[in-house]
C-alpha cells in the first residue's frame, strides 16, 4: 500500500529525531569536550557558565531565580559572565526579584525580570517537544510558588539563588539541575537531593517537619523593625549603630554580652563531611559533643527531636536558654506528654559562604536515628510527603512580640514564639506519635463509597472546567450562601477581585435555606453580571453541605457551642482547590455569628498548610451597622422594604417584593 504524505512526513521527522539523538551519543562517546559528566560535577559557577555557553547550542537551558537572583556573592564579573551567554538583563544588584531566562540553540529566546518584588514572573510554552511551565517569585511573594515543570513533571529541589536546568528538547530528559546560592558569598553549589533523602527517611521510619520561618513584616513596623528596615541591618552590623539602645538585641544584652551571642563558634568538618563545633563554655553559649547544648532536657526519654539547619536554629543572637531548641524542649517537658522527647540542637552558622555540599543531609545521616524520631528543618518550601508548619505570618500575627533581631535573625523572644508555634503545630498535626509520614486525618472523610465516587466526579468536572476556562492567573475563591444576596456580598466580591486575577464564587448548593438554591444562584449571577474576571458556580455536595458542615444550617441553635469545622475546610483545601488551582480564599469578618467566626478561624489555621492564603475582609456597613443577610430576613418579617432597598441590589429587591410584598405576614 502506498504511504500518504502525512505518514511520510511523520516518519521523516521521527527518523531525523533518532539521528539527532544518535549524533549526540556518538559525540559524547568519542571524547566530546562537552562531557555531561564534566557539567554535572562542576561546582564553580564561573566554570559552569563557561560550559553552559557551549551546551546551549546543543541543549536548552532554563535559568530561574528562587527567592533572589543576587546577593553578597554576586559580582560584576559574574554578571558579565552571564551576559556572555546572550542574556540582556544585567543582574547585578537585582535583589529579591523574580527572573527567568531561556537559552535555546545558542540564543536567548526568553528573558524577563520582575522589578516589582511583590509580583512573579511566569513563562509557559513549548521548546521542541517539551512543554514548559515556569514561575519565579521574589522574596516578598510566596517564594514556594516558584517552580519548573517540564512536560507536566515538576522538578523538586529549587533552592535560593539561580537555578540552572539543562535539558534535551527532543527527549525532554534533564541533563543537569543545579543551584548556585548567589545570596551567599561562597556561591554555594547544590544539586537536589530530596529524592535520596525521602527514601532515607522512609526506610528509617523518621518523621520530617518543614517549618516556614517568620517573614519580616512589610508594613506597620515596630520601632525596632523600622530601624532594622531603614538600615537594612544584618548580624554584626548592629555595632555600627550605637543609637540602637532600645531596639533589637540591645533590649536583651549589654555590649559585652551582645558580642558573645553574635560571635561565630569555631567549627570544622569531620572525615564524613559532617560539621562539628569545638567544645566551648561561657555564660551565654555552651558547646558540647560537637553541637550547642539544649536546656530543660529530661533525664529519661523515648525519642529525639533533631533541629537541623543554619544560624537561626543554632540560636545566633541568643543565650542557651532562649534558643528555639531549648524553648521547644521547655514546651515538651512542661506538657508532660506520655512519650517524652529530648530535643537536640544541630544548627550551624553560615558565615562568609562557608557551606559544604550536602551539609544538612550529611549531618542527618550522622545522627543516631531510630523509628519515631523527628527531624525539624527550616525551609521556604512545602512538601506533601512531609509535615509542614507555616510560621511565615507569625511576626505579623503576634505584634506584642519583638520577633526580629535584624532582617533575618530572631530575638530571644522571637525564638520563644517560634518554639511555641512549632510545638502547637506538632500537637495539632499529630506528629508526636512516632509515625514517619503526615497523618492522613480522615482521608476518606467518613464518606460512603458512592459519596467518594461523587467527589471524584466533581473534581474531574472542576479540573476540566479549569483547563478550559483559565489561562493561569492568581485564582481566588469565595463560598457564599447568599440567603439572600446583599450589597455586602457584592462588596466582598469587589474587594476580593482587587487581590486576585480571577475569582470563583461558589454558591452553597444545599437546599436548606429560606431561599431555594436555583433562586440564589440566579440572583448572584444577575447581581454580578457587570463584574469581569469572575465565575459563579454551584458548590456541590462537598462545600458547606450537610455532609461536611451540617452545623451551618442550624446556626441559631449553635451560637454558644464550640464546633469542629475542619472537615469542610480540609476537603476544600485538599480535594477542591487543587482542581481549580485556587491559591486564595476570601471571607468577610464575622463580628456577630459565632459559628461563622469559628469557621473563619479554622480556615485561617488549615488553609495555609495547603498553600492557600486565607484573606479576611472587613464587612461593608450601612449607617454604621454591618450589612447582613440575616437582617434582610428579619426586615422581611416586618415587610420593611424601604430599609431592605438600601442594603440589597435592585434585582434582589424586585425578587423579594414580588415574592413577599403581598404575602400575609401571619403565614
Amino acid at each position: 500500500m502506498e504511504k500518504t504524505d502525512h505518514e511520510t512526513d511523520t516518519q521523516t521527522i521521527e527518523l531525523q529525531n533518532e539521528i539527532e539523538i544518535l549524533k549526540r551519543r556518538l559525540l559524547l562517546a568519542s571524547g566530546d569536550p562537552l562531557s555531561i559528566e564534566n557539567l554535572t560535577k562542576e561546582e564553580n559557577i564561573y566554570n559552569y557558565i563557561g560550559l553552559l555557553k557551549a551546551f546551549s547550542f546543543r541543549y536548552s537551558v532554563i535559568i530561574l531565580a528562587y527567592d533572589t537572583p543576587t546577593g553578597p556573592g554576586f559580582t560584576v564579573e559574574l554578571s558579565d559572565k552571564l551576559r556572555d551567554l546572550g542574556l540582556k538583563v544585567n543582574l547585578r544588584d537585582k535583589f529579591r526579584m523574580g527572573y527567568i531566562a531561556i537559552l535555546d540553540s545558542g540564543s536567548c529566546t526568553f528573558e524577563h525580570i520582575e522589578t516589582n518584588i511583590y509580583r512573579t514572573v511566569k513563562c509557559t510554552g513549548n521548546i521542541g517537544k517539551c512543554e514548559l511551565e515556569l514561575e519565579s517569585s521574589g522574596w516578598h511573594t510566596n517564594c514556594a510558588k516558584s517552580h519548573i515543570v517540564i512536560n507536566s513533571k515538576p522538578l523538586t529541589g529549587l533552592s535560593i539563588g539561580l537555578n540552572f536546568v539543562v535539558f534535551d528538547k527532543v527527549t525532554g530528559a534533564v541533563v543537569d539541575f543545579v543551584t548556585f546560592d548567589t545570596y551567599s558569598e561562597g556561591l554555594f553549589c547544590d544539586r537536589p537531593y530530596e529524592d535520596e533523602m525521602k527514601m532515607f527517611y522512609k526506610e528509617q521510619g523518621i518523621s520530617v517537619v518543614l517549618v516556614k520561618s517568620p517573614k519580616f513584616p512589610e508594613s506597620e513596623h515596630t520601632q525596632s523593625e523600622e530601624f532594622i528596615a531603614s538600615h537594612n541591618l544584618m548580624g554584626n552590623a548592629i555595632f555600627n549603630y550605637p543609637e540602637m539602645k532600645n531596639v533589637g538585641l540591645n533590649r536583651y544584652y549589654n555590649e559585652q554580652a551582645l558580642r558573645e551571642v553574635l560571635s561565630t563558634p569555631v567549627s570544622y568538618h569531620d572525615i564524613n563531611g559532617v560539621r562539628r563545633f569545638n567544645d566551648y563554655h561561657s555564660k551565654y553559649i555552651n558547646i558540647s559533643g560537637g553541637h550547642r547544648i539544649t536546656l530543660y532536657q529530661p533525664d529519661k526519654y523515648q525519642n529525639t527531636i533533631y533541629l537541623v539547619g543554619g544560624c537561626t536554629i543554632f540560636g545566633y543572637g541568643s543565650h542557651d536558654e532562649m534558643t528555639i531548641s531549648s524553648q521547644l524542649q521547655k514546651c515538651l517537658t512542661e506538657s508532660g506528654i506520655s512519650l517524652p522527647y529530648i530535643v537536640q540542637n544541630y544548627g550551624f552558622c553560615l558565615c562568609q559562604g562557608d557551606r559544604q555540599k550536602k551539609e544538612i543531609p550529611a549531618i542527618i545521616k550522622s545522627l543516631p536515628l531510630k523509628k519515631g524520631d523527628i527531624i525539624i528543618l527550616f525551609s521556604s518550601k512545602t512538601d506533601p510527603d512531609y509535615y509542614c508548619i507555616d510560621l511565615s505570618n507569625a511576626a505579623v500575627e503576634n505584634r506584642n512580640v519583638e520577633t526580629f533581631a535584624d532582617f533575618n535573625h530572631f530575638t530571644p523572644d522571637g525564638n520563644k514564639l517560634i518554639a511555641e508555634k512549632i510545638y502547637e503545630g506538632l500537637i495539632s498535626q499529630g506528629v508526636l506519635n512516632g509515625s514517619s509520614a503526615p497523618v492522613e486525618k480522615n482521608k476518606s472523610y467518613g464518606f460512603t463509597f458512592s459519596q467518594n465516587k461523587e467527589l471524584a466526579e466533581y473534581q474531574k468536572i472542576l479540573s476540566e472546567y479549569y483547563n478550559e476556562k483559565f489561562p493561569d492567573p492568581v485564582i481566588g475563591s469565595i463560598v457564599m450562601n447568599c440567603n439572600p444576596f446583599t450589597l455586602g456580598h457584592r462588596y466582598l466580591i469587589e474587594m476580593a477581585l482587587e487581590q486576585c486575577d480571577f475569582l470563583i464564587i461558589f454558591v452553597v448548593q444545599e437546599d436548606k435555606s429560606i431561599f431555594p438554591f436555583e433562586d440564589r444562584l440566579r440572583l448572584v449571577d444577575e447581581c454580578t453580571a457587570d463584574i469581569v474576571n469572575k465565575e459563579v458556580i454551584p458548590s456541590g455536595k462537598f462545600i458547606i453541605s450537610s455532609l461536611t458542615f451540617s452545623e451551618y444550617f442550624n446556626k441559631s441553635e449553635m451560637q454558644d457551642k464550640t464546633i469542629d469545622t475542619s472537615l469542610d475546610v480540609t476537603v476544600f483545601a485538599r480535594e477542591i482547590a487543587p482542581c481549580l488551582h485556587i491559591t486564595k480564599r476570601f471571607a468577610g469578618e464575622e463580628p456577630n455569628d459565632s459559628v461563622t467566626r469559628q469557621y473563619n478561624e479554622t480556615m485561617k489555621r488549615v488553609l495555609p498548610e495547603y498553600e492557600i492564603e486565607f484573606v479576611e475582609i472587613p464587612r461593608a456597613k450601612m449607617d454604621g451597622k454591618v450589612i447582613s443577610a440575616t437582617d434582610v430576613r428579619a426586615l422581611l418579617e416586618k415587610r420593611d422594604f424601604d430599609t431592605i432597598g438600601k442594603i440589597v441590589p435592585d434585582v434582589v429587591y424586585n425578587y423579594l417584593w414580588e415574592k413577599f410584598a403581598n404575602k400575609d405576614q401571619t403565614e
